[in-house]
């Protein structure tokens, strides 16, 4: 907020003393994070959808007194404009740091005597704000805050869930998600984690 400078007042249909200032910062294009839409239907039943969200602001609010600014870090589900009946690869989202919520960065699963953990290295800096990467929705395997999104029936994915999507990403790593295995976990995950050999090595949860 400049209040030495001027903006036209649309309320008051004049110009008014003082300016609020945005700053706009990295637009990309490319494959949107992941979360779930809760709604109830008519027989009050919860369903939880999977759908894609896009940034609605991360921001921070100066004051017009100087006091301590407003930040907010609120994710928004996305309405597709342009569909195609080609779906995105199960690495794309099991493997995928932008698309689990973390933000950008290096997502890798490392095997260390026989136990395996997950591994995130993000791209962009920590904001001092919330100690979050610029571009994350969620810390890695953390909740989300409440009230993160745009829609109060919209939300990231709960710990629980990552787990469950890095689990099967941990099978994508070895298993390209178009070999036959893969394709037989999709209808029966757990039946075929009960066939996994001894080479196969989960997170250790």
């Amino acid at each position: 907020y400049d209040e030495n400078s001027s903006m036209y007042d649309l309320l008051a249909n004049k110009e008014a003393k003082g300016e609020w200032l945005e700053f706009g910062k990295n637009f990309f294009a490319e494959a949107a994070t992941l979360g779930v839409k809760e709604q109830k239907n008519a027989n009050g039943k919860i369903t939880r959808v999977i759908d894609e969200f896009t940034p609605g602001m991360i921001l921070t609010i100066d004051k017009m007194d100087g006091s301590n600014k407003i930040f907010k870090r609120l994710f928004a589900p996305g309405f597709s404009h342009t569909i195609r009946k080609e779906a995105r690869s199960c690495e794309s989202c099991h493997n995928n740091p932008l698309a689990l919520g973390y933000g950008r960065g290096k997502l890798e699963y490392k095997i260390v005597d026989g136990k395996g953990t997950w591994k995130f290295t993000p791209k962009f800096p920590l904001m001092k704000e919330d100690n979050l990467p610029e571009d994350a929705w969620i810390g890695f395997l953390k909740e989300g805050k409440e009230n993160s999104a745009t829609r109060e029936y919209a939300r990231p994915f709960l710990v629980s869930e990552q787990k469950n999507i890095l689990t099967v990403g941990s099978c994508l790593v070895c298993h390209k998600s178009d070999t036959p295995i893969m394709k037989a976990a999709i209808l029966d995950f757990p039946k075929v984690i009960m066939l996994k050999s001894q080479k196969c090595v989960l997170p250790g949860w």
